[in-house]
């Protein structure tokens, strides 16, 4: 990831247009590395030195049924395309969606899974009364 000391201006303020110039050019030294897909953008994780696709990217080119986390295809004619792309955004919702082929025209449904994770912050430690105070200054002092 880019620095962001070298992304500032003489005043001090972020030239964020700096900083992604910087991370794209990064992003696609990543990509022909072999260090993220070429597809997606993911991360591989045994890169192997040349652009390569990750696994879930792989699988788009099977028969069977996939799952894949943000590309659809489909079942006729093996196009796939990347959620959100068309400006559709429904398919982020959970549930069943009719869907049309923007390649071949033909209608599939598919199925999304929505899954959530949250981080609370660590625990705050209470402050110890004035009484439990004294008592260790007691077992101290003995």
């Amino acid at each position: 990831m880019p620095s962001l000391e070298g992304c500032k201006n003489p005043d001090g303020s972020m030239n964020w247009e700096k900083y992604d110039e910087l991370r794209k050019k990064e992003r696609e030294e990543d990509r022909a590395k072999g260090k993220i897909c070429r597809l997606c953008g993911q991360f591989i994780i045994f890169e192997r030195g040349y652009p390569d696709t990750c696994q879930d990217c792989k699988n788009l080119d099977k028969d069977r049924e996939i799952q894949h986390p943000n590309s659809v295809r489909c079942p006729k004619c093996g196009h796939h395309w990347r959620v959100g792309d068309d400006d559709d955004y429904e398919l982020y919702n959970e549930g069943t969606h009719d869907v049309t082929c923007v390649s071949c025209d033909h209608e599939f449904e598919v199925e999304t899974h929505v899954s959530y994770s949250f981080t609370s912050p660590e625990r705050v430690k209470e402050e110890e009364s004035e009484e439990e105070k004294e008592e260790e200054d007691g077992e101290a002092a003995q």
